[in-house]
């Protein structure tokens, strides 16, 4: 079965232990308005607050997956002032903190990548797959 929709209101329909995996791409912090509001992901003050949130949200998860279930997380990283946020780690830190098992991370390299023109660094062409139990 696959589910679609803002995991806020669908996590609670869920079924306790019905599911054996959780593939996710949130929002990336501060990367594209989808017009939904106020609240809209992404959109949070400080990437603190972001990685608090997702880690909310995941949490709310938790409870559907089985004893054996995982969840996969494609999350790329942001820059700020010529040095990257650091987000996919933090996020592990997070998820780890609040009870996660982290398992790996697997790198994804997008062949299609984006053209950029950055003089202080290289062309990101990869994002994260972050793997936890």
């Amino acid at each position: 079965m696959l589910l679609w929709g803002d995991s806020v209101d669908i996590a609670p329909t869920i079924k306790e232990q019905s599911v054996n995996l959780i593939l996710t791409s949130p929002p990336y912090y501060h990367q594209r308005h989808y017009n939904l509001g106020p609240q809209e992901l992404g959109w949070e003050d400080t990437r603190y607050d972001y990685i608090s949130r997702l880690t909310v949200i995941f949490n709310r998860l938790r409870h559907t997956l089985t004893d054996d279930g995982t969840i996969w997380i494609v999350i790329g990283d942001k820059w700020k002032n010529g040095h990257p946020l650091r987000i996919p780690n933090k996020l592990i830190d997070s998820m780890e903190i609040s009870g996660w098992h982290y398992v790996q991370e697997i790198i994804w390299h997008k062949k299609s990548k984006m053209p950029g023109s950055y003089k202080n660094r290289f062309i990101t062409d990869y994002e994260y797959v972050l793997w936890f139990s």
